[in-house]
């Protein structure tokens, strides 16, 4: 087995898209990896949300929260359905 897909095998999970993996304001305990798909990045600024970002295969997100022991900074949708390390 390949370490890619021993990786996958204990931390990985399959997200379908329009699945939201955290809220802006959740409490953070896991950061992910991105193997395959994409995920939007959105923040409430006033009364509107804007979209930071779309990040995909081999970028990670959620690191903060979990080093720094802070709530989500922001909301992460999946747009496109994807494998993720968790």
């Amino acid at each position: 087995m390949k370490q890619e897909e021993q990786l996958f095998w204990k931390f990985g999970k399959d997200f379908s898209r329009g699945t939201v993996l955290f809220l802006e304001g959740d409490p953070g305990h896991e950061m992910f990896i991105i193997q395959r798909g994409k995920v939007r990045v959105r923040k409430k600024v006033g009364n509107t949300e804007k979209v930071l970002a779309e990040l995909s295969e081999g970028e990670f997100f959620g690191e903060m929260a979990l080093l720094l022991g802070m709530d989500r900074s922001a909301t992460v949708e999946v747009i496109e359905d994807s494998k993720i390390l968790v």
